[in-house]
């Protein structure tokens, strides 16, 4: 029975340790293309590069003139799997009320480095800055789409006063939980690096939030998203998409629905 005992130890900490270990490549998914692919891409969807004072792509927008630029700008951080030219479709959904500026992940796309909560929220806070030099008078809302939202809360919670509106795509509470939850059996929550906890960033931010939650999300379980909006206590509406998974909410959304939520940042 001991020997069991000791073989069952031995196991568990050899799980353990392959999860620290491991646990970025269960986080991030990220698909690269080399700049001279994505840019065709880019061209064939209507968008241009968009770099850094650097001249290091960091993202993508439509090709419009700088007299089109008059809108409220969008900043739009994608999931944890693709890039960002997989996210054009926000421009259709909500191009009529901002300019949708779409953030290039480090490791992801075209774009050079590594993931890590750190990489990309240093990259949000870039991005962020880069918008408001080009028009400080202009106001920049964010939108975070599953890991994204992690991202997006972040930097709401760094830069409250510059962040318009939060616009939140099957977000969580924290990275933490969603991991416990798939993972009951590990301690995730005293070996996870990069937790992007949603719940803590947003006690800073007290500006408009809306969240978008999927009723059968097999990834991010709602009760997460709801966990989040429940303890956020600025304003802020929601709407839960029965019938629609994680992958599928934005086509199982009504226009009606968007509506409402472009009518809820207006208002």
């Amino acid at each position: 029975m001991l020997r069991v005992l000791i073989v069952l130890l031995v196991v568990y900490l050899v799980a353990v340790g392959g999860g620290c270990v491991v646990q970025r490549r269960l986080i991030y998914f990220p698909s690269q293309l080399d700049a001279q692919t994505a840019e065709r891409i880019a061209a064939q969807q209507g968008l241009e590069a968009w770099r850094n004072t650097d001249g290091e792509l960091i993202g993508w927008r439509e090709k419009t003139g700088a007299e089109a630029r008059e809108r409220p700008r969008l900043l739009v951080m994608h999931g944890n799997a693709g890039h960002a030219l997989h996210r054009r479709h926000y421009i259709d959904l909500l191009g009529e009320a901002w300019e949708i500026v779409l953030l290039e992940y480090p490791g992801y796309g075209a774009r050079e480095g590594k993931p890590s909560e750190s990489a990309l929220r240093k990259a949000a806070t870039e991005a962020l800055d880069l918008l408001r030099l080009e028009d400080p008078d202009l106001p920049v809302y964010l939108l975070g789409e599953s890991l994204g939202s992690g991202v997006a809360c972040g930097l709401a919670g760094e830069r409250p006063q510059q962040v318009a509106g939060l616009i939140l795509i099957t977000p969580f509470s924290s990275l933490s939980d969603v991991a416990a939850g798939h993972f009951p059996f590990l301690p995730v929550r005293f070996i996870m690096r990069d937790r992007y906890d949603n719940v803590h960033s947003l006690q800073a931010y007290d500006g408009r939030v809306f969240v978008l939650l999927a009723g059968d999300d097999e990834v991010v379980p709602t009760r997460y998203g709801e966990k989040l909006y429940a303890s956020y206590h600025g304003t802020k509406d929601k709407i839960v998409v029965e019938g629609a998974g994680h992958n599928t909410i934005l086509t199982a959304t009504t226009a009606a629905e968007w509506r409402r939520l472009i009518s809820f940042f207006q208002d």
